[in-house]
């Protein structure tokens, strides 16, 4: 996790995500449930949506749309459920790669 938040901007948002990553992890093993509903396709929740605007999450997907629409493609989901699930696992297979991590 560590080389994950090299490329953050500053230290600060380093130790920050650090710490948020260790109470989620510590405190809420299916930390994806706290900022998300249940749903398919899977709705971020107020902190969900918190998050994604701190974190420019609309310019990071309009960057790499393409990158990732391709990768879900290539799996041929049916679903959205398994658009989802797809979507999930390119996310921790290219972790690392984009600067948004």
């Amino acid at each position: 996790m560590e080389k994950q938040n090299e490329k953050l901007p500053c230290d600060r948002h380093n130790d920050d995500i650090n710490l948020i990553k260790s109470i989620l992890i510590e405190k809420y093993p299916n930390s994806s449930n706290i900022f998300a509903i249940k749903h398919s396709p899977r709705q971020l929740n107020e902190l969900g949506k918190k998050l994604y605007q701190e974190i420019e999450g609309e310019k990071f997907l309009n960057e790499n749309r393409d990158f990732f629409f391709d990768k879900i493609s290539d799996s041929h989901p049916l679903t959205a459920l398994d658009v989802e699930m797809t979507s999930n696992y390119i996310c921790g297979q290219y972790n690392g790669i984009f600067p948004i991590y």
